[in-house]
Parts: structure tokens; sequence; C-alpha cells
């Protein structure tokens, strides 16, 4: 064989196992050997207060619970107000987050949204203020309610009735 065709085998050889290796390079235990379940829900990691699985569900009957975990990591806050899509809605209570405690929102109706049941599969923007001025935006998914979010509360305690519905009732006492 002629020393040019041995170069062309060589130079083939290497090529091709320089391919066929760099395939290894990253061993069994890579990432992409794992599967990855994605969360329906939006998280925020930064700010005075977080957010963690941000999500609405659909109550059936024109309303929504917000349903996620809130952090306050660089000190006590106190959520005061909360708008959906810039409709301001009623809170049960202000919502006490200490410092570093992770606080899980949605099982007692907290926050109660009036939705189009259309909003189902989009997103609504809630935005979350705090008696310091602080505050926390983010866009939710509003999801149709399954066994999944049986601990969802469907309906809020009396002082958190959506303020739509308050309006109506505050209007038909004074006929």
């Amino acid at each position: 064989m002629s020393k040019r065709r041995l170069r062309i085998a060589a130079t083939a050889i290497a090529l091709a196992s320089t391919f066929a290796l760099s395939a290894c390079g990253s061993n069994f235990g890579a990432q992409t050997n794992h599967s990855y379940q994605a969360a329906v829900g939006t998280n925020i990691r930064s700010g005075p207060i977080q957010v963690f699985n941000a999500l609405f569900v659909d109550n059936g009957d024109g309303t929504a619970t917000f349903s996620g975990a809130l952090l306050a990591p660089d000190g006590a806050q106190e959520i005061v107000s909360a708008t959906v899509n810039g409709e301001e809605v009623a809170l049960a209570a202000p919502i006490a987050l200490a410092e570093n405690k992770l606080f899980t929102v949605g099982a007692q109706g907290e926050i109660i949204a009036t939705l189009s049941p259309e909003a189902i599969g989009r997103n609504v923007t809630l935005t979350l203020t705090s008696a310091s001025g602080d505050s926390l935006t983010v866009s939710a998914v509003v999801v149709e309610r399954t066994s999944m979010y049986d601990s969802v509360a469907k309906s809020a305690p009396e002082a958190a009735k959506p303020l739509k519905d308050l309006d109506e009732a505050e209007t038909q006492e004074t006929e």
C-alpha cells in the first residue's frame, strides 16, 4: 500500500474514532440519562418575595384559587394586596411570611380571583404587594381542577369573597 493511502486511512480512522468516542465523554451518569418532569407552576427565585409552583386552579364557577408557595428570604414580609390581570383581589387576611420559611397558599382559599372559564390553559398575571412596598409579579397558568388539586380550596372564607361578588351582594342589599 502506498504511503498516501496509509495517511488517508489513518486520518479517516482518527476522525471516525473522534466522533464515536466523543459521545462517551459524558459518562453513564450524564444529565441526559435522567428523566425530567417539568412542573406546571411558575417559579420566581429572586427578590424579597419569592414564589414556587405558582398556578391557579379553576373552580368551575367563574373563579380560580391561587396555589403555590411563598418565601421571604431577606426578612419577614406581610402580603397585604393582590391583583390578577390588574384587577384587585380580596385577601382572606394579610399573608404573614416568616423569614426563610416556606408558606403554602391555596388550601385555605387565601387568594381567589374571578376568571372566565376560557382562562383554563392560559396565563394570568398575579401581583402580590407587601406592607413594606415590595412586590412580586408572576405569570401563572390556570389549570383545570382534577383530583391532583383536591387540597386546593374551592371557595374563600367570607372575608375574601371576590370583589365583584361583594359588589353584586351590596347592590342587591341596597335595592
